[in-house]
């Protein structure tokens, strides 16, 4: 499934959260969990992604149902579905509930946005190169970058 639309680079840094960093323990989660399932006999991520994005539905209390069993769908409400991506995207997950809970279609679009969702965030985490590269070395290289601003000061200092 592409994504319904380009997406900015604060919405990239973001996902479907307030602030980057609630993003980047999002994405370590998924990440450990697809690293400790790549031994296993079936290897999903968009499953894991799955999961992961049920756990945020359920922390916001919405439930999401059991997504084995498609169900017919319109294409408005897929539409809608769209929009509240977009909107998870633009503010956060929780912006996105509100507006899905005050719809005509609530709740049977709880599980269509779950769905579009999860595959917005597998499209982009495949596209970042989830899991082929560590995400866990940006630490490493912010500390370095402030080792060596802090030597730059010191070599300054020393020589004024």
């Amino acid at each position: 499934m592409p994504l319904s639309r380009e997406r900015t680079p604060r919405e990239q840094e973001t996902l479907i959260f307030e602030r980057p960093h609630e993003a980047w323990e999002f994405t370590e989660r998924i990440e450990a969990k697809v690293d400790q399932t790549t031994g296993a006999k079936v290897h999903r991520p968009r499953e894991i992604i799955a999961e992961a994005v049920s756990r945020e539905f359920e922390r916001h209390g919405e439930a999401v149902g059991s997504l084995s069993q498609p169900w017919e769908h319109t294409v408005e409400e897929h539409q809608e579905a769209k929009k509240l991506v977009d909107l998870a995207f633009a503010q956060d997950l929780e912006a996105a509930l509100k507006q899905a809970r005050v719809s005509h279609a609530y709740p049977r679009n709880i599980d269509l946005l779950h769905d579009v969702l999860t595959g917005e965030l597998y499209e982009l985490l495949v596209k970042r190169g989830m899991n082929r590269q560590a995400v866990v070395a940006w630490p490493l290289y912010a500390g370095l970058a402030v080792m060596t601003v802090l030597s730059v000061i010191l070599v300054i200092l020393i020589l004024v």
